[in-house]
């Protein structure tokens, strides 16, 4: 009796084309989830469900197109469905905001190159401020629990804090300024 199954070719292929077309676009999208939905703990139920999704319904995406915009179409389905199995739970956007934003949000070519700008800058990021960054704006924590976390003061994580942004900030500028010439 055979315990695991052996890996074919195609399935490594197709993991292997997933996971190099998810992997770049993780954050992208639970950050998308995050604006729609405003709470952490229900952005993380939704952002493990679009990801089994987008494993499943990889079949149906279109080699070549987007995939930032076939994701966002995926995402929007989830939280769609989340906001109305959920009504008693969702707070923040109502029915016509939330539509406004997903419309605003799903322009994937411009959301696409600014969001390359920003990844091309957070790479510039020592390690220690980018865990400082990913602390605070991907897991959502607070300076204090930052703080805790590395053993820092709360007053260095701030200041951290404040340096990244000013770093990401003229980093942005800059690449804005380049695309401009």
């Amino acid at each position: 009796m055979q315990l695991h199954k052996q890996h074919t070719p195609e399935l490594t292929n197709t993991s292997d084309h997933f996971l190099s077309l998810f992997l770049p676009q993780k954050q992208r999208i639970y950050g998308y989830i995050f604006a729609l939905v405003q709470n952490p703990t229900v952005a993380d139920d939704v952002f493990q469900d679009v990801s089994g999704i987008l494993w499943q319904e990889f079949n149906s995406f279109i080699p070549g197109s987007s995939f930032a915009k076939w994701s966002n179409a995926i995402v929007y389905n989830c939280v769609r469905t989340y906001r109305h199995k959920n009504k008693r739970y969702v707070v923040g956007l109502n029915e016509d905001t939330f539509e406004q934003l997903t419309k605003t949000i799903d322009d994937h070519d411009l959301t696409d190159s600014k969001w390359a700008v920003i990844q091309s800058c957070l790479s510039k990021l020592t390690a220690s401020a980018y865990r400082v960054y990913h602390g605070f704006y991907i897991e959502n924590l607070s300076a204090y629990d930052i703080a805790k976390q590395s053993g820092r003061s709360i007053y260095g994580v701030r200041k951290s804090l404040m340096l990244v942004r000013k770093v990401l900030f003229e980093c942005v500028e800059e690449k804005n300024a380049e695309a401009d010439r």
